[in-house]
């Protein structure tokens, strides 16, 4: 096994080594036969070492490059020594839940075990599948206020498009799942690890079904979605569970300064908020305190941040353009990747608003606020696929929280909240299925001490 400092002292030299003046064309993407080889495994697993390289680019310097990879743990590293790290702690993470890692990129989707087994299969997504899904969900329609099916945390000057069919849904959810899952062997394990490229990041997983199984992913399955390959092989890139300590709780901004945007007030948001300062001892700040200037010098040395407000998402500039709306002056993503939260801990940030988890699509999956969010030092950051309900979303986060006060991890909590929000909305994903964890994963047992 490699020891934890070298593996740390190999992400420094990755993440700041100069990089080429020019990069190479993009490789081809390796084949996808249902018997994967532990050489083919790492071939797959390498091209993430690329995408990861090029969002550091993207994040240092504002262009994104592909060919950049070298530097990563499946290029440094023996193949061997690589994949050794990554079933090691596969198998340390399965001591609190089965845990197997799901790769979803470049037409094929790997299922890794941490006993050693590697299931693959070809994935050819229906064409328009997604589209059609978010077009029966209706989740540009849910941010149109009263105008819709209730006030949503999005800025009101958004068009509502034609209202939410969520039972139509079905049939494209049916297909994804078809295409994406498949038959590989997911029942076992009770956490997967997602690592997916390309726009994969707009398909709910958790509202997909694999073959076999009578509930949906989401509600067998807690889902993290991994940053990169480093996360998965550093023994030190875990989340301990446990109660938040010092949590800063952001609800409900006063935004009638706001020459440039209407925004409604959010009821929902505003009870949640306080839910979740109550709940976890954390402070509040809401309304008129809830300033620019408050929450970037509140931020720091917090273990849990959570906004409950409006945001907006920008699929062309999303570190200028996206943002989330609080009093006397936005947050922007160029904003939040300059913070500094890593020290001396590394929140869990909740973006309790409309496509906090969007942003500009690459082949290496979604530059947006998340992974600004994630380069600023938090671990975790729960962030939504598409507009959201603010009502329905106050539930589903009340329950989050009540979770995470016990301790839970934060995809634990999130899978706990989805499978109460589901009761109530069984037939409506845009519902339950609305909001990703993206980050690290938990561990009731904290980092490795080992090495």
């Amino acid at each position: 096994m490699i020891p934890s400092r070298l593996l740390l002292a190999l992400a420094a030299c990755w993440m700041f080594a100069a990089l080429p003046a020019r990069a190479p064309a993009p490789a081809a993407p390796p084949p996808c036969p249902s018997e994967i080889s532990d050489d083919l495994l790492a071939r797959h697993l390498h091209r993430f070492d690329d995408y990861a390289a090029g969002f550091e680019e993207k994040m240092r310097t504002g262009y994104y490059r592909s060919g950049l990879g070298a530097q990563g743990p499946f290029g440094i590293l023996s193949r061997k020594e690589s994949l050794g790290l990554l079933r090691d702690k596969l198998a340390r993470l399965s001591r609190d839940a089965p845990t197997a890692l799901l790769v979803v990129d470049a037409g094929c989707a790997i299922l890794v075990t941490p006993e050693g087994g590697a299931h693959a299969r070809p994935v050819s997504l229906p064409a328009g599948a997604v589209e059609r899904l978010r077009a029966n969900l209706g989740v540009e329609a849910r941010a149109r206020g009263p105008e819709t099916a209730g006030p949503s945390r999005q800025a009101a000057f958004v068009v509502a498009p034609a209202a939410p069919r969520p039972a139509a849904a079905g049939p494209a959810l049916a297909d994804l799942s078809r295409a994406i899952l498949g038959d590989l062997p997911l029942g076992a394990h009770r956490r997967l690890l997602v690592l997916a490229g390309n726009d994969l990041g707009r398909i709910p997983m958790a509202a997909l079904t694999p073959a076999g199984a009578d509930r949906p992913l989401g509600l067998t399955h807690a889902l993290v979605f991994a940053p990169n390959t480093i996360s998965l092989t550093n023994p030190e890139a875990v989340k301990p569970a446990r109660r938040p300590s010092r949590a800063l709780v952001v609800g409900d901004p006063d935004l009638s300064h706001d020459t440039r945007l209407a925004w409604p007030r959010l009821a929902g948001a505003e009870r949640e908020a306080a839910f979740a300062a109550g709940r976890l001892d954390g402070e509040l700040l809401a309304g008129a305190d809830a300033t620019k200037a408050a929450v970037r010098r509140g931020v720091i040395g917090r273990d849990y941040l959570h906004f409950a407000t409006h945001a907006v998402s920008d699929g062309v500039n999303p570190m200028d353009e996206s943002l989330v709306a609080l009093a006397g002056g936005h947050l922007l993503g160029r904003e939040v990747k300059s913070l500094s939260l890593a020290k001396p801990l590394k929140p869990l940030v909740v973006l309790s608003a409309c496509q906090t988890g969007l942003g500009k699509v690459f082949t290496g999956g979604t530059f947006g606020p998340v992974r600004a969010w994630y380069h600023a030092g938090a671990s975790q950051v729960v962030a939504s696929m598409w507009n959201v309900d603010d009502a329905e979303t106050s539930a589903l986060m009340r329950a989050f929280v009540e979770a995470v006060a016990v301790g839970r991890g934060a995809e634990f909590a999130l899978r706990d909240a989805m499978a109460a929000a589901h009761a109530d909305h069984p037939d409506d994903p845009a519902v339950w299925a609305s909001f990703y964890v993206f980050g690290e994963p938990s561990s009731q047992r904290g980092a490795s001490t080992s090495g």
